[in-house]
């Protein structure tokens, strides 16, 4: 404090300080959407147009059940036009990318969706759907019964057999 080492630390710290806000600030924190498929979103980060490498995080409300786009809205500007939600590869969304209430990170790029540009979808969720089928190594079962039990009912299929009363054979 007071020396030339210390003043120098104290300015690295500082400009790390204002660094780290400005990342926090250009992902627009974890943002809240509306919709299904055709999600939109309002930030507070007041960005002129959407350029490649910009970050949002954002909660999905509900899954998507395919394809879907985002609209962002700025205080300025207003809507920025819906773009396509692309995964890694450019490649559409498929249902379940996107869980009900999870957060997810996005980035856009304007080389994607065939330089329409897009959102690219960075943490996807899961394209397996409930319930998981046989095939996908699951039962296909939905709901449990105490002392239910799993069997074979056919080649690559399972099924429930409840549970006998006492003396039953």
């Amino acid at each position: 404090q007071g020396t030339a080492p210390a003043n120098t630390i104290d300015n690295i710290f500082q400009r790390y300080g204002a660094s780290l806000h400005d990342f926090y600030n250009s992902i627009g924190g974890v943002a809240t959407v509306s919709g299904t498929n055709t999600y939109t979103v309002t930030i507070t980060e007041d960005w002129a147009a959407l350029a490649s490498g910009l970050i949002l995080a954002v909660k999905i409300p509900n899954a998507n059940t395919g394809a879907a786009t985002l609209n962002v809205s700025v205080p300025t500007a207003g809507a920025l036009g819906a773009k396509a939600i692309r995964r890694q590869g450019d490649t559409a969304l498929s249902a379940n990318d996107m869980l009900a209430n999870g957060i997810y990170l996005l980035r856009y790029s304007t080389s994607y969706n065939s330089s329409a540009g897009a959102w690219v979808l960075l943490n996807g969720g899961s394209s397996i759907a409930v319930p998981v089928t046989e095939a996908n190594g699951g039962t296909n079962q939905t709901t449990y019964t105490q002392g239910d039990l799993l069997y074979a009912s056919a080649s690559n299929a399972l099924s429930k057999l409840a549970k006998g009363t006492t003396g039953q054979s």
